[in-house]
């Protein structure tokens, strides 16, 4: 099982998957942050944290707390979804999953039968559109999870209960 533990000086936290595996906490934003660039070179553009934010429907404050983890989120697919943005293939989404401490794609040990199915759909996904050099839309993943009869991406965000707003789940649009 995984653990945080702080140092008495300060220094970073670490999450502990086995007696060996140390990851430090802010590995998974330093993977995105290397995989963004990445994205960035190969498209000759910038897609900046703010525009995975707005991707996502995240704000533009608590995104990067997500990314950081002083705030993670609990929903694998906030992970996923990264990941399709960033055009990732499965082995690197679950890279990323890894990093943030969440069953890695199609992994049986830790999902039911049905999620490693649904997995399965986004990996296969994740590889035709990489291998055609397109990218995928969220909607369009969405479409072809529910067309494949599982439910779609979806997240919980944090609202500001201040303004009379609630966690409302919400497909994730691009």
């Amino acid at each position: 099982m995984s653990q945080e533990k702080r140092s008495k000086t300060g220094q970073a936290e670490q999450i502990q998957f086995g007696e060996n595996d140390m990851i430090q906490k802010n590995d998974f934003a330093r993977f995105i942050r290397e995989k963004r660039r990445e994205y960035n070179e190969l498209h000759q553009q910038q897609l900046s944290t703010r525009k995975i934010a707005n991707i996502l429907g995240m704000s533009e404050s608590s995104f990067p707390k997500v990314l950081n983890r002083e705030r993670p989120t609990k929903h694998r697919d906030v992970i996923i979804a990264i990941g399709i943005i960033l055009e990732l293939l499965p082995g690197e989404v679950s890279e990323a999953l890894r990093l943030y401490d969440m069953p890695e794609l199609e992994d049986q040990r830790k999902l039911s039968g049905e999620e490693v199915d649904r997995d399965r759909i986004l990996s296969r996904m994740m590889i035709c559109c990489n291998s055609k050099k397109q990218s995928c839309s969220l909607q369009q993943v969405d479409e072809q999870l529910i067309n494949s009869g599982f439910r779609p991406l979806s997240i919980e965000p944090k609202v500001d209960l201040k303004n009379g707003t609630k966690d409302v789940p919400f497909l994730l649009n691009w």
